[in-house]
C-alpha cells in the first residue's frame, strides 16, 4: 500500500505543477487553461523558448551595463594617473627649485 500511496501522491504534485503552470500561462497569454492543458508539449516548448529569449536580452543587458562601468572605472583610473603625474611633477620641479637655491 506505500507505493500506491507514494505513486499517488506524485501524481497529485505533477497534476498541482501542470494546473499551476496553466493557469500562470493562462493570465501571462489570455488563453484558456484548458487549452494550455490540452496542449501542454508544445505549450512547455514555448514557454522554454521565451525563458531563453529573456535569459539572452538579459545578459545582454548586463554585458552592456558592465562595459558601461569598466569604462567608467577606466576614466577614474586615467584621471587618477594623470593627477598623480602632475603631483610627481610638481614634487621633482619644487625638489629642482631647491637645489639651485642652496
Amino acid at each position: 500500500m506505500g507505493l500506491l500511496k507514494g505513486i499517488g501522491l506524485l501524481a497529485g504534485i505533477a497534476g498541482a505543477g501542470v494546473a499551476l503552470f496553466a493557469q500562470k500561462r493562462s493570465a501571462a497569454t489570455g488563453r484558456d487553461v484548458g487549452e494550455i492543458v490540452g496542449n501542454l508539449p508544445e505549450e512547455l516548448r514555448q514557454y522554454g523558448e521565451e525563458l531563453k529569449q529573456r535569459l539572452m536580452e538579459s545578459m545582454a543587458l548586463a554585458r552592456e551595463a558592465a562595459n558601461r562601468r569598466e569604462e567608467e572605472i577606466d576614466a577614474l583610473l586615467a584621471a587618477e594617473e594623470a593627477r598623480l603625474e602632475e603631483a610627481s611633477s610638481a614634487a621633482e620641479a619644487g625638489q629642482q627649485a631647491g637645489m639651485l637655491g642652496t
